[in-house]
């Protein structure tokens, strides 16, 4: 879904991505994120994560040394989003990845984040990189 919607984007001539290879693509290289994305020659990097939860993610689907990964890239000045699928209500929340910043958290409760669409969330973050 997250591929469809990058997709569509790259018609765009301010607007480029990739799908970093990760471990299930063969690489034994650690990787930042599932994909990175140029929008007006901001970076930003995606990390998508598909729970069986309703509302949690289990910091095991979401590794300290990742995280620490993504904050790096954050420092250096890349923009870095979590886009989490929460299977059994088939929703969507999505947020910065300093959201997710508490190295001994051992989930995260995201009820508090709205719930988004796909769509709305490429919008915002790809329409106007000011708003990012």
């Amino acid at each position: 879904m997250v591929r469809q919607g990058l997709e569509a984007l790259s018609s765009k001539s301010s607007f480029n991505y990739m799908r970093l290879p990760d471990a299930r693509a063969g690489s034994f290289q650690p990787t930042v994120a599932d994909f990175l994305a140029v929008h007006r020659g901001f970076t930003h990097f995606l990390e998508v994560k598909e729970v069986q939860h309703a509302y949690r993610l289990p910091a095991k689907n979401f590794s300290l040394d990742q995280r620490a990964r993504l904050a790096a890239f954050r420092a250096a000045g890349a923009m870095a989003w979590v886009l989490v699928y929460f299977t059994p209500l088939k929703i969507w929340r999505c947020t910065s990845a300093a959201y997710f910043s508490d190295a001994s958290a051992t989930s995260w409760d995201m009820r508090d984040l709205p719930v988004v669409t796909l769509n709305e969330f490429f919008t915002l973050v790809f329409s106007n990189e000011s708003s990012s």
